[in-house]
């Protein structure tokens, strides 16, 4: 709904918005693209997404079926563009805390997120605290917690050919690109 409300707003409403669970797209989408792109380390949210408990029984499965329907949907030679918990995040240990504030119209924004990596359980928890015009608000986070390392070989056993890490200035993730 968002996505359509800011569509209107830069008149491009004329979008079609669907959406699908990426482990079904290749079912309901019945072409193929040249490039995708999967941000925002949103791949480890395929099973959590909008979920207040994050089911582990089959997350990874979930996220290889989401991988080989990238694969479906590209060309031949077509590129996967995906991002994942940076390498750096994850060497910095199992609890990181981060704190910041903005200004949003007008009003101070402060916010926390605390991270957790849980490798054994194979759980990965944000949890955000923010504070604007005096409420205070909590969220919590579950996704299954991923190396760029477990995606790499993931993406290899999918049927890409060549993966690749690639670096780009003032990016936060870790970023993988997979060529079909």
């Amino acid at each position: 709904r968002l996505l359509k409300v800011n569509a209107a707003n830069f008149t491009l409403d004329k979008i079609e918005v669907t959406n699908i669970p990426w482990q079904l797209l290749s079912k309901n989408v019945k072409r193929q693209y040249d490039l995708l792109l999967c941000r925002g380390n949103s791949l480890v949210y395929a099973k959590s997404w909008h979920k207040k408990v994050h089911d582990l029984t089959n997350a990874r499965e979930v996220i290889l079926s989401s991988l080989r329907n990238f694969y479906d949907l590209l060309k031949p030679r077509g590129i996967l563009w995906i991002d994942i918990t940076s390498d750096e995040e994850i060497s910095q240990g199992p609890k990181l805390s981060e704190r910041f504030s903005r200004q949003v119209n007008g009003e101070n924004v402060e916010m926390v997120w605390d991270i957790t990596h849980n490798i054994q359980k194979r759980l990965r928890i944000i949890k955000g605290e923010f504070t604007y015009d005096n409420n205070h608000y909590v969220h919590a986070l579950y996704s299954y917690f991923m190396s760029s390392d477990e995606l790499k070989s993931l993406l290899k056993s999918t049927g890409f050919r060549k993966v690749e890490k690639v670096k780009m200035k003032n990016e936060i993730y870790t970023i993988l690109v997979a060529r079909k």
